[in-house]
């Protein structure tokens, strides 16, 4: 198989791959040093471009979690800020900048978009970090550090700008709330009050322990003061009219001390005289009389004093007493006033709270490292443009001696014959060694599917060089092989139609022709045993 076949069949014949290129060593030598030389000249011409960087990290509470846990949410969350700080939001001012510097030296860079300028700009994050590495590259060395250090700016203030365009936007409808809820606070709170007026109820807005309203806690208050009064006054009307505990229940009720002073002073007299008379002495039963006159009217006194504070609560209880309908609208009234006062306080608190933070500065943004400008070009370099010119130059060469050995059209590698042709190479022959012709015919016809043939037909290629075929035609003759072999010179000279065997010269023998004497061979029912070489 030729070699250009091979690399059409998508196919590689090791053997006749390394063949090729030795035989064609000189062209690829050649074709790879005018590569060589190209590609100095072309690296020495090429414009050389220049690369500078920094690195910038995100200070937030992710950082302090190491990087095994942090999670997807946190992930996607720096990279939207990566996308957001590589958009013309951010960075058209400084690709206005490098357009400006870049059109004084040349007016073609007026067409100069941001997608291509942007192609110079490289913005990623470090493994799994808040690490934001940033490189920027240009032929223009001078513009490169200039351009970073406007970039680093920029990012460093990005976050600060963008808080407080938050924070204004946030202050600017706490505003129009703060606004709208006086206005709202002022009406509902007018409008509690005045149904206070009207319906005669306490309204006070600072009373927020009880659950219930004033009117009507004071009138549950009362109605148990009345239960409590009502209980004791059934408890003393019970009690003998004589008895010492009337004395007890006096003393805890605010009723007429008089009496108790004089029941306390009879009483002490009373055990005074007890010391030095007998009870039947008359001077102590008249004391012991009096003393039960006025413990029976110091029972009268506390009953009608019982009586009058019932009265008195139950008119109290009357005077607190409205309608259900009416309590539960001024609760509602009440509850809507208190609930706007408290949301025009929050409303303040957190405008309060956000006009603090908006004169705070703060940094989300911090540089690892300054803008460099690394020492070196990054291109072009030498390890990429000698390496390519030189397999350039040896690309061509294959193509050139494909292109050369196709237009010679020869047969140059004994494989050939058997994969063009499907034939096989009986012999070898060195052309040298031609008088070994001889040995090789004996060899060929030992062959078990030639030895059995009477006639063999041994014809010569055209192409062969007259010297050669005169030294195969004197070998043949003094060849002593049983076999009855005939030389033929070539196709015309055929007599009969006995099986031929085709001796080609490599490097001399043209495909084509010989392909034209197999056509010619078959087409008149002449069988071709195969091919003896000479090489």
């Amino acid at each position: 198989m030729k070699f250009e076949d091979a690399l059409n069949n998508n196919e590689i014949d090791l053997k006749s791959l390394i063949t090729f290129l030795l035989r064609n060593r000189l062209n690829l030598f050649v074709f790879s040093f005018i590569g060589f030389v190209i590609s100095i000249f072309s690296h020495l011409n090429s414009p050389k471009i220049w690369k500078g960087e920094f690195q910038i990290v995100l200070n937030s509470k992710e950082d302090q979690i190491p990087n095994k846990l942090l999670n997807n949410f946190n992930r996607k969350n720096l990279q939207t800020q990566v996308e957001i700080l590589s958009s013309p939001s951010v960075l058209l001012d400084i690709f206005n900048f490098v357009k400006d510097e870049k059109i004084v030296e040349n007016n073609s860079f007026k067409n100069l978009s941001f997608l291509d300028w942007k192609d110079n700009l490289n913005v990623e994050l470090l493994g799994n970090t808040s690490v934001l590495n940033l490189s920027y590259k240009d032929k223009k060395k001078e513009i490169i550090l200039p351009v970073l250090k406007k970039i680093s700016d920029e990012y460093i203030s990005y976050n600060t700008k963008k808080k407080s365009r938050d924070i204004k936007q946030d202050l600017e409808f706490y505003e129009n709330q703060i606004n709208l809820f006086k206005l709202k606070s002022i009406k509902s709170y007018k409008l509690a009050q005045q149904f206070a007026i009207d319906n005669d109820l306490f309204f006070n807005l600072e009373d927020k322990k009880n659950n219930l309203q004033p009117v009507e806690s004071v009138r549950v208050q009362s109605a148990n003061i009345i239960r409590n009064l009502k209980e004791k006054l059934r408890r003393v009307e019970a009690l003998d009219p004589y008895s010492e505990e009337i004395l007890y229940i006096a003393k805890s009720s605010d009723v007429n001390n008089l009496l108790i002073n004089k029941i306390n002073i009879l009483n002490e007299e009373i055990v005074r005289l007890k010391t030095f008379y007998l009870e039947k002495d008359t001077t102590i039963k008249t004391l012991s009389e009096n003393r039960l006159k006025f413990l029976n009217a110091l029972k009268n006194s506390l009953v009608k004093e019982l009586k009058s504070k019932i009265l008195v609560n139950e008119v109290k209880v009357k005077s607190y007493q409205r309608p259900k309908e009416i309590l539960l609208k001024f609760a509602e009234y009440k509850n809507e006033a208190l609930r706007d006062i408290q949301t025009l306080k929050n409303l303040e608190d957190q405008f309060r709270f956000l006009s603090l933070n908006l004169s705070k500065k703060e940094y989300p943004w911090n540089l690892i490292t300054n803008p460099t400008l690394l020492p070196n070009p990054i291109a072009p370099r030498k390890r990429n443009f000698y390496p390519i010119g030189i397999l350039f130059g040896a690309v061509v060469g294959i193509f050139y001696s494909l292109l050369i050995e196709k237009k010679k059209d020869l047969i140059i590698d004994i494989n050939q014959c058997e994969n063009i042709f499907s034939y096989p190479v009986l012999d070898e022959v060195s052309k040298i060694n031609i008088q070994d012709f001889t040995k090789s015919l004996k060899f060929v016809v030992s062959n078990p599917s030639i030895e059995n043939l009477d006639d063999i037909g041994l014809l010569l290629d055209n192409d062969i060089k007259e010297d050669i075929q005169m030294e195969l035609k004197k070998s043949l003759k003094e060849s002593s092989i049983k076999t009855n072999m005939t030389y033929f010179s070539d196709f015309r000279s055929i007599l009969n139609s006995s099986p031929q065997i085709i001796v080609i010269q490599i490097g001399t023998t043209k495909i084509n022709n010989l392909f034209n004497l197999i056509k010619k061979l078959i087409s008149n029912d002449i069988k071709v045993l195969g091919f003896v070489v000479i090489n």
